[in-house]
């Protein structure tokens, strides 16, 4: 992982521009935000700017490794509530799971470590592990 990499970085390399903001935007809209987070390295990156973007399908594929390696340290991490960074992970899906080179690591990962999942998210996560792979 390069620990370099940005939104902005990203959003060059595909030719696209920074939001623009429309006035009277509110303060904590996704395009405020990520105006917010475009130059923060992806190592730098919250756990709520993580689990956003993620939610918001903004550079899964790049920001992959990084959400992944800050679950498997801590399976309960995140900001909103415990677990929600597993759970931005896991409600990516099957579709985007079946295609991502992190699929088999993610799983075995998550099969391991499904008991520690907190309760009220744990219907979820067997659901997804029982996916149609």
């Amino acid at each position: 992982m390069s620990e370099r990499i940005s939104f902005r970085y990203l959003d060059n390399r595909d030719g696209r521009t920074l939001p623009i903001l429309k006035t009277g935007e509110e303060e904590f809209s996704i395009p405020e935000w990520y105006r917010n987070i475009w130059d923060v390295s992806f190592s730098e990156l919250s756990d709520f700017d993580v689990t956003r973007a993620l939610g918001q399908k903004i550079h899964t594929v790049e920001l992959l490794p990084f959400a992944i390696s800050r679950v498997e340290q801590d399976i309960g991490r995140g900001d909103l509530y415990e677990g929600d960074m597993l759970m931005g992970l896991v409600r990516l899906g099957v579709d985007f799971w079946s295609k991502s080179k992190y699929k088999s690591g993610f799983l075995n990962f998550l099969s391991g470590r499904v008991h520690e999942i907190p309760d009220d998210l744990q219907g979820e996560v067997k659901q997804f592990l029982s996916g149609d792979w």
